[in-house]
């Protein structure tokens, strides 16, 4: 397993608070065990306490110790006690009586000795007839009880295996009280202490049977913890796995196109950046082709997205049996395949083989009962001194396919200095756009970003179009390019920024606050040295807090210059501005910049949506899963873009996906009906409610 270094510091933290936690349960453990015998002791002491007034009592009942006639202990001679004179003891009957008491509670109460000791400290009487007329042991302890006070020692002999635990109580003995007239609690008051009986009780069995019951409690219990631990290791150990499985998987997939498994846009490019060099180094010959398959839109809006999919897949097959081997074909559009062709031989055997492209895609194609016909045009652009950076050979190939549709389509068209046709097409578009940024011919379209769960409107993404005077509305995809290629990108950008602003603080003069606005930004735009400045004038001209406009950037545009980048977020984000990453997984293969740069937002691309909760497409459902599980680590939002079915909705809300945007709920609108649409959302909380009946 390999960890990051953000994973190993949370590992050493959650090993260090586990072993400092299962030291503490440890001693907290071994202070309970030793609390335990301690209170046993205590209730051993005073139940040896009780025993020693009933043994008194049946001592003195049975008139063993006592003078009945004076009611005293007598001392005969014990003072000139000597070995002749304690046999003389152990034959008596008075010794032998005692001897049956005293054995009687010694095995009815399991005690090591009982010995009864005069105020002088000699023992008269034990158990142990070896101690008979010796002195007390613990005469500390004998001196209190002749002073009155019952009191226990805890006494521990020997060592290791062989240690012994004893209990030792002395317990007073009075004399006896005279029945007579009088106070009788002052008589007894008065009482005096005339002897003492110290008992023994060897607790070694029930120390260590109360030490090895909670010991063995205390190794289950840590054993328990010790695999709580293990098993949370093992768990983290299996998830940190599943990620990087899934963040592989996200690594593949971001480096080809998820419908046909071609290279995508950005993988492409790298690849073409390398080859133009490399061709210039070595003189040789190579060419870009940019194909694009006519009218596709039309054919998605007849039949459905996974037909055109199918479409697609057909298509790429048929063009790959026409590629040499060391060409290289890649989805670079929704309707957009590149090819690059190194070493062809000559022009006209490029040309030769875009012919034969032309015929081969323009088969019929039969997908079910259905039989379509489909057509492309194609732009051509060589590697050589005028097109030797990668940049300038895309603009070329780009131009030549403008000029492929301008033709009628359904032919491929090769970019050439000398042709004067070529070159006043590309012109007059870019005259054309001009002319429409003067003449206020872009217009912006509002698509809504939806709670899924709620319906409530949380934001909207401004999208621009262009209201031709003779085209009608024309999609960005059919002028972005030239915008791009042009440079007038920067002043229609700087455009859409202002625009957005003027909108967004229109809703709050509406009562319509809470509401965000998105703008995406390209990569020419975001790399301008005025960028910045330029969202700082839109924010202050409309007098909008910056919170209130999300700007949207891909992975490539970030990643192209990590340092830059970076200066130019954190510019931003002191401004307040929100930033989204757009197409989320479909660009740059490494995530550690999700870390770096300070992003609020991830808008999952709408290929890993689509069919997502399709058991068959295993993969797209692992990367989403990834994505969101990444997300929700980091602490970023998400937005599902592209949510076309009530299945996918459900779906991407049960992986925690709450905000959604596409078809679904609400294609682009126009700005005056997306404002209608925040004051009633009653449409977007039928469609909930429709995907709710549909789905029981």
């Amino acid at each position: 397993m390999h960890l990051s270094s953000n994973q190993h510091r949370s590992l050493r933290r959650l090993m260090t608070i586990s072993f400092v936690l299962i030291l503490l349960m440890s001693g907290v453990a071994w202070y309970h065990i030793n609390k335990n015998i301690e209170s046993s002791q205590i209730e051993l002491a005073k139940s040896n306490n009780k025993i020693a007034a009933a043994l008194i009592g049946d001592l003195i009942v049975n008139s063993l110790m006592l003078n009945s006639k004076s009611g005293t202990l007598r001392e005969r001679a014990l003072a000139g006690l000597n070995k002749r004179s304690v046999e003389e003891i152990l034959k008596s009957n008075r010794y032998t009586n005692m001897r049956l008491i005293s054995h009687y509670y010694l095995n009815a109460f399991e005690f090591q000795k009982i010995s009864l000791i005069f105020g002088s400290g000699r023992i008269l009487f034990s158990t142990n007839s070896d101690v008979i007329g010796q002195q007390v042991s613990s005469p500390q302890y004998f001196d209190k009880a002749l002073r009155g006070e019952s009191l226990s020692l805890h006494l521990h002999e020997g060592g290791g295996q062989k240690k012994k635990h004893s209990i030792v109580s002395f317990v007073p003995v009075y004399d006896k009280l005279k029945p007579a007239n009088g106070n009788v609690a002052k008589k007894i008051l008065q009482r005096k202490v005339i002897a003492v009986i110290e008992l023994t009780v060897d607790k070694s069995l029930l120390t260590e049977h109360i030490r090895f019951t909670q010991t063995i409690v205390l190794i289950a219990w840590l054993t328990t913890l010790v695999l709580l631990i293990i098993l949370f290791l093992y768990l983290m150990k299996y998830s940190s796995d599943l990620v990087s499985k899934y963040a592989k998987q996200i690594v593949t997939q971001s480096k080809s196109d998820s419908v046909t498994g071609l290279l995508n846009r950005h993988h492409f490019l790298r690849l073409l950046k390398a080859s133009v060099i490399k061709t210039m180094q070595q003189n040789a010959l190579s060419a870009l082709l940019i194909i694009d398959i006519d009218h596709f839109r039309e054919l998605n809006a007849k039949y459905d997205y996974s037909f055109g999919d199918e479409v697609l897949k057909i298509l790429v097959q048929r063009i790959n049996r026409l590629l040499g081997s060391e060409d290289t074909l890649a989805r670079t559009g929704d309707d957009e395949f590149s090819i690059l062709i190194e070493h062809p031989g000559s022009t006209a055997s490029i040309q030769g083989f875009a012919r034969r492209m032309l015929k081969k895609v323009n088969e019929p194609i039969q997908i079910d009962a259905n039989y379509i016909h489909i057509t492309c045009s194609i732009g051509i652009s060589i590697v050589n001194q005028d097109a030797k950076e990668m940049e300038v050979l895309i603009q070329h190939a780009d131009s030549a396919l403008y000029n492929a549709k301008d033709f009628g389509r359904n032919n491929f068209q090769l970019f050439n200095r000398d042709n004067g046709r070529r070159h006043i097409n590309f012109y007059e578009r870019q005259y054309s756009l001009n002319k429409a940024l003067e003449e206020n011919e872009f217009v912006l379209f509002v698509q809504p970003k939806i709670n899924g769960a709620t319906g409530d409107i949380v934001g909207g993404e401004a999208l621009i179009r262009w209201d031709n005077p003779d085209y009608g509305l024309v999609q960005p995809l059919e002028f972005l390019p030239a915008l791009e290629s042009s440079g007038l990108i920067h002043n229609v950008g700087k455009w859409v920024l202002n625009e957005a602003c003027k909108i967004c603080k229109h809703w709050q003069q509406q009562g319509l606050s809470g509401t965000t606005i998105s703008v995406n930004v390209s990569t020419l735009q975001f790399k301008k040295e005025d960028f910045t400045m330029s969202v700082k004038e839109a924010l202050a001209s409309n007098e909008l807090d910056g919170c209130m406009l999300e700007l949207e950037l891909t992975e490539t545009c970030l990643m192209d210059n990590v340092e830059f980048s970076l200066n130019v977020l954190n510019t931003l984000k002191e401004m307040g501005v929100r930033i989204a990453i757009d197409d989320f997984g479909t660009g740059y293969s490494s995530f550690d910049y999700l870390n770096r740069f300070p992003i609020d937002e991830l808008k999952i691309d709408r290929s890993f949506i689509k069919n997502v909760h399709d058991r068959s497409d295993n993969d797209h459902a692992a990367i989403v899963t990834a994505i969101m599980s990444l997300s929700h680590s980091l602490h970023l939002e998400v937005v599902a873009e592209g949510v076309e079915t009530a299945r996918e909705l459900v779906y991407m809300n049960a992986l925690g996906c709450k905000n959604v945007q596409g078809f679904l709920f609400s294609k682009p609108l126009p700005v005056n009906e997306f404002e209608a649409l925040l004051k009633d959302n009653a449409p977007i909380l039928q469609v909930l409610e429709d995907v709710r009946k549909k789905l029981t």
